[in-house]
């Protein structure tokens, strides 16, 4: 299992859920990461991969 995010949030206005938020992103994206290094030709994982990737940069 993987390891919370520990890095502080470096927004002082986000709040706690916020940041409870982008850290759950970031799990998300770290395993949409891996599967697509499993499987680099599915057009779903890309697609996935740049949703959570948008929505973090969004939230950030």
């Amino acid at each position: 299992m993987n390891q919370p995010h520990t890095t502080p949030d470096p927004n002082p206005d986000h709040t706690e859920a916020d940041t409870d938020l982008l850290v759950l992103l970031e799990d998300v994206l770290l395993h949409i990461d891996e599967l697509h290094q499993q499987r680099p030709d599915t057009t779903e994982i890309k697609t996935l991969l740049a949703y959570a990737t948008e929505l973090r940069a969004k939230l950030s």
